[in-house]
């Protein structure tokens, strides 16, 4: 069991929205009394009454609140409170008259009624366009509503919940009790230890199939985060077998069900790995030995052993600044204090003296800004080098980066999608 607090009552105030469903209210609870809420989820009305479950705290500035983390509103049933609750604007075509006019002729029987154009157009002054425009509204009002129900019902926070319903709209309740795990896992923010939750919630066999199936690959996209890209069939099945508190037989099942499926690939030496993951690698060790096998180098270019500081290579920082011009591609390794960041420094100065277009970059914005201090030139992360945007990357195989040579810092920390992009984007010199 979780250790949160429950509130209910009713809204008597939206004190203040802001950002991404940000909202403070406040709340007449079951005693009378009003108290701060403050809540991330669908947007809330005056008159609505709410369900939360969170924990309480206190603001240096504004006191004691309660900090919701799943949400489910009532909407009210009396007719006072329901008319004050339309007259918010919840529902398009009801402003404060409207409401007015709709309490006076239905009573306590217009919750009833909303969603009915017939019984809509017995209203004086309500023909059918207004009357279907009302009663849509309000019934999509209900399908959301009761999708967010639904959704936080069975341990989704109310953020979270907005984000799937944005997503699957009136489908949501349907798609995710047939697979939550298949339909929750597209959502951002959804990890599977929180799409596995809500499918105990809604009643799912810890044995069943797609929870299986979801778990490994969670197994297998948590090895490729980490750099490993390819594994036995055995060590994905003790892994997914631990993971998910079944036995290693039965794993070891599914794994063969992904590969007879080509959802897991086999390659040499008896591993296996995702199909996307394994052409990435493909393509970028043959980009590599393309570059590495036609590049004519730089050994007319003269290498300084003396900084213009006073400084002087060593004969290891000497050499490999040497290897790096010779070749078209090249590693710099090394432990901390061997003196990386010099031979880069010198290297980026001898190859900006020899005319070519350097491109200087690093998966983070913290790398690059080092990297740009250490070498005098500037410096970006990989995105922006590769004009990351909503679409996608503006440079690439058809667009490559316009440099003669990239040199990027921090290579270790970069994941494989990304560095494929980077190495489709170079161009063929």
């Amino acid at each position: 069991m979780d250790n949160l607090e429950e509130l209910i009552g009713v809204i008597s105030a939206v004190r203040f929205v802001g950002d991404e469903r940000f909202q403070i209210l406040t709340v007449r609870d079951a005693q009378e009394q009003e108290v701060t809420l403050v809540a991330v989820c669908q947007p809330l009305n005056e008159g609505e009454s709410v369900q939360a479950r969170g924990t309480w705290g206190t603001h240096p500035k504004f006191g004691k609140q309660f900090k919701a983390d799943r949400l489910i509103t009532q909407i009210p049933q009396e007719s006072k409170a329901l008319g004050a609750y339309l007259a918010s604007g919840k529902v398009a075509g009801i402003g404060p008259k409207f409401a007015a006019r709709l309490v006076a002729h239905f009573g306590d029987g217009l919750r009833d009624v909303l969603g009915d154009e017939k019984a809509l157009r017995a209203v004086s002054g309500i023909g059918k366009k207004k009357a279907v425009g009302i009663a849509a509204s309000w019934n999509e009002y209900q399908e959301a509503r009761d999708a967010l129900i639904f959704l936080q019902g069975h341990g989704l926070g109310a953020s979270r919940a907005m984000s799937v319903f944005r997503q699957l709209g009136q489908e949501t309740i349907a798609k995710v009790s047939a697979n939550p795990y298949r339909t929750l896992l597209k959502t951002r923010g959804i990890g599977f230890r929180i799409a596995d939750a809500m499918a105990q919630s809604l009643g799912f066999e810890l044995t069943h199939r797609d929870r299986l199936i979801a778990g490994l690959r969670h197994v297998v996209d948590a090895r490729s985060a980490s750099g490993h890209t390819l594994a036995t069939s055995d060590e994905l099945a003790s892994e997914g077998a631990q993971l998910l508190g079944v036995d290693v037989a039965r794993m070891a099942s599914v794994v063969e069900l992904l590969l007879a499926h080509e959802k897991l690939i086999s390659v040499e030496g008896g591993l296996v790995g995702l199909p996307s993951l394994v052409e990435a690698e493909r393509t970028i060790a043959t980009a590599l030995l393309t570059r590495a096998v036609h590049w004519n180098g730089c050994n007319q270019v003269r290498v300084d052993g003396e900084l213009s500081d006073g400084r002087v290579l060593s004969d290891e920082q000497r050499q490999a600044l040497e290897t790096c011009l010779a070749y078209g591609v090249a590693v710099l390794t090394g432990g901390p204090g061997v003196g990386k960041t010099t031979v880069t420094e010198v290297l980026a100065q001898t190859l900006d003296d020899a005319g070519l277009e350097l491109a200087l970059c690093a998966p983070t914005g913290r790398a690059s800004r080092r990297m740009s201090e250490a070498t005098g030139r500037p410096a970006s992360t990989i995105h922006r080098l590769l004009g990351a945007g909503a679409s996608g990357f503006e440079f690439n195989a058809s667009n490559p980066i316009e440099a003669d040579v990239v040199i990027i810092d921090e290579a270790s920390m970069v994941d494989v999608p990304l560095f494929l992009a980077l190495v489709v984007a170079l161009p063929d010199h």
